[in-house]
Formats: structure tokens, C-alpha cells, sequence
């Protein structure tokens, strides 16, 4: 069976520095598509050895959202939001499941972040657009194809010491996309196997 089932789980940095968690990313620092202040960032922290049970600041400094895995059910990890309502839950299984409250129906996660056929990058579809994340420097960028052909930046993840950013467009939080970005982030962070 092929070593990597996340294809964004062997990156190195070309620099000398300290390992990121999961090695999953290097840290942040490298190539960017939008300097940082055009962006709302949603930013993981208080989690130790992985993220399965953390907290994601929201672009005010206050708690957006909270990832839970109860030991006594290992097999469930629940998001809530601020006001302690469920909003996605991921069911680990041996093809693990996904649902997003209002916005993906329960599937297994395989189907919804689907690994390109050179196993580079991972497509995504919401509400009828396709979207793709994808290595870029030092970051997994999130976009989207334009009319032309070419891709539209919608967002980032970046991985520092203690914790793991989303960056996202204006236009993706507007489109009310950050909560799905957050489950997707998650599962392309979490160092478990997603197909």
C-alpha cells in the first residue's frame, strides 16, 4: 500500500528548523499568496500532541469554534461552536465519515476531499463549487478554478510552533465557507488516515 494516505503528510523544508508536529508542514514564513492583513485567520491552539481536541480562535481573538474527542468514544470527533452547539462531526471508521451541519451531508471523507490521481492535492466541492487544496512554499493553499482556466485563491493553511492557521479571503468567510475550511483543515492536519 502507498507509505502516504495524506499527500501533505511528507513535507520537508529546504531550511533548518524545527520539525512541525506531524511533519505535516514546515513552518510558516515561505511563499504567500496574500500578505496576511487582507485575510481572516482561524487559528488552532491548545492542543498538545495532535489536534483532536483543540480550540480555534476566530479572526477577533475569541473562541470560534471547539474540536472534541471524548476518549470514552474515541471514534467521534465533534466540532462546536461558541455557544457549545454541534456543527460537524467526523466518525473514524475504517473509510471514515464527515457531515457539516447545513452545508455537506454525511459521506466518507475519501469522496468530499478526494486525492488527485497524481496525489498531489486534494479537490473539494461545496454547495455545487469545486475548490482545491494543494502544496504551495510552505503553505496548502485552498482555491478555486476561474472562468480562464486559472486558479483563484480562497485561502491557506500554515503551521507554526504551537498551533496551525487558516487563512481565509474576505470573500470565503462572506460565503460563509470558513466552517467547512475548518473540518477540512482539521482532517488534512489530524495525522489520521482520510481515505
Amino acid at each position: 500500500m502507498y507509505r502516504f494516505n495524506n499527500p501533505f503528510d511528507g513535507w520537508k523544508s529546504d531550511r533548518q528548523q524545527t520539525p512541525s508536529i506531524y511533519g505535516a508542514l514546515p513552518y510558516p514564513g515561505g511563499s504567500q499568496n496574500a500578505p496576511s492583513s487582507t485575510l481572516s485567520s482561524f487559528t488552532f491552539t491548545a492542543f498538545h500532541s495532535n489536534v483532536m481536541n483543540c480550540t480555534i480562535m476566530g479572526p477577533d481573538s475569541t473562541p470560534h469554534m471547539y474540536i472534541v474527542t471524548d476518549p470514552a468514544m474515541p471514534t467521534y470527533t465533534l466540532f462546536k461552536n461558541a455557544n457549545n452547539q454541534n456543527i460537524a462531526l467526523i466518525e473514524w471508521q475504517q473509510h471514515p465519515l464527515v457531515e457539516v451541519r447545513g452545508k455537506l451531508v454525511k459521506q466518507e471523507i475519501r469522496q468530499w476531499l478526494s486525492l488527485s490521481s497524481d496525489r498531489k492535492s486534494r479537490g473539494m466541492r461545496i454547495s455545487g463549487t469545486s475548490y482545491s487544496w494543494s502544496p504551495y512554499g510552505e503553505t496548502i493553499n485552498l482555491s478555486t478554478p476561474t472562468p480562464h482556466g486559472s486558479q483563484s485563491f480562497v485561502g491557506r493553511i500554515s503551521r507554526g510552533r504551537e498551533s496551525i492557521i487558516l487563512e481565509l479571503t474576505s470573500h470565503a468567510v462572506q460565503s460563509d465557507l470558513h466552517d467547512v475550511s475548518i473540518v477540512a483543515t482539521f482532517l488534512l492536519q489530524c495525522g489520521r488516515n482520510i481515505d
